[in-house]
C-alpha cells in the first residue's frame, strides 16, 4: 500500500472527510486534496476574517503608506484538505524545525522578518534536514527527538504514538508522489494550451488510490542500459561483418573456385 493511500486512508477517519469515489468528477476530488482561500488577521486580533471583510478591517491606511510598515489587505492563507493535512506532518514540520518559519506578528499584522527586531527562531536539525528526503534517516530521527522534547514545534505530530512514527517519511514520499504525478499533465488543443486539468487530477488520484506504476529502481535501469550496449554492440558487429567483409569473402571464394576450374593456381592472381 502506498504512503499516499495510507495517508488518505487515515485523514479520512481522523476527520470524517472520506476518499471521494475513483469516479466522482474533478471538483469533488481537487475540493478533497486542497482548498485555499487568501483572509487577513488584522493588528492586534486573532481571529481570520475572509476577503470580504480584510479591505475594510485590514486596510485603514488612507494614505497607503508603504506595505513594509502596514499589513497587506491579505495576509493570511487558509487551507484545508488532505495535502494541507499531509503537509502539517511533512515538510511544514520540518520547516517549523530547521527555522524557516518566522510566522505573522499578530500585533502589527506584518509577517516576522529576520531583524534586529526579530529574534531568530530556535533551529534544531537542520544538517540532518537540509534537502530532505524519503532517505533522510538522520533528519527524521532528529524530528523524533526534538519533538519528543518539545512537542509544541508541530502539535499535528504525537511521537509518543507509535502510529507517528514514519508520519513524516510518509508525508515527504506522498507529496513526490504527487509532486511526479503532477508533472504529467497533457495540455489541451488550443491557441494558447493550458494543461488537462482532468488528466492532472486523475494522474495525481493514483496516488490516493496506490495504483502508479511501479518506478524502475536504480539498479534495474543500470541493467537495462548494459544489456541495451551489449544488444547494440553485437547488432553493429554483425552488421559489419555481414554488410562488409562478409560480401568479400564471398567474392574471393567465388574468383578461387573460377580460377581453379581453369586451371590455374588463385594464390598467382
Amino acid at each position: 500500500m502506498s504512503s499516499c493511500r495510507q495517508l488518505a486512508e487515515r485523514y479520512a477517519s481522523e476527520t470524517g472527510n472520506p476518499i471521494p469515489a475513483s469516479d466522482a468528477n474533478t471538483e469533488v476530488k481537487q475540493n478533497w486534496l486542497l482548498t485555499s482561500n487568501w483572509g487577513c488577521i488584522p493588528p492586534g486580533q486573532t481571529e481570520v476574517l475572509p476577503s470580504v471583510r480584510c479591505f475594510t478591517e485590514n486596510d485603514k491606511d488612507d494614505n497607503k503608506t508603504n506595505v513594509a510598515v502596514r499589513p497587506p489587505v491579505l495576509n493570511y492563507l487558509q487551507e484545508t484538505g488532505f495535502l494541507h493535512w499531509v503537509n502539517q506532518r511533512g515538510l511544514q514540520c520540518i520547516n517549523r524545525m530547521v527555522g524557516t518559519f518566522y510566522g505573522l506578528n499578530t500585533a502589527t499584522g506584518l509577517a516576522n522578518r529576520p531583524g534586529p527586531s526579530i529574534s531568530p527562531p530556535d533551529v534544531q536539525c537542520w544538517g540532518a534536514c537540509f534537502q530532505a528526503t524519503t532517505a533522510s534517516d538522520m533528519c527524521f530521527e532528529c524530528v523524533k527527538e526534538t519533538l519528543l522534547a518539545n512537542p509544541t514545534i508541530c502539535p499535528q505530530l504525537d511521537m509518543t504514538n507509535p502510529a507517528n512514527e514514519n508520519m513524516v517519511r510518509d508525508s515527504i514520499a506522498c507529496h513526490e508522489c504527487i509532486a511526479l504525478q503532477s508533472s504529467f499533465i497533457p495540455l489541451q488543443n488550443a491557441p494558447a494550451a493550458t494543461p488537462d486539468q482532468e488528466a492532472m487530477t486523475n494522474n495525481v488520484w493514483r496516488c490516493i488510490t496506490g495504483t502508479v506504476p511501479k518506478r524502475l529502481s536504480t539498479q534495474d535501469i543500470i541493467i537495462i542500459v548494459v544489456v541495451s550496449v551489449f544488444i547494440v554492440t553485437i547488432a553493429l558487429t554483425l552488421g559489419i561483418y555481414y554488410g562488409y567483409f562478409h560480401p568479400k569473402i564471398l567474392k574471393r571464394e567465388t574468383r578461387r573456385i573460377q580460377l581453379e576450374s581453369k586451371g590455374l593456381n588463385p594464390d598467382d592472381y
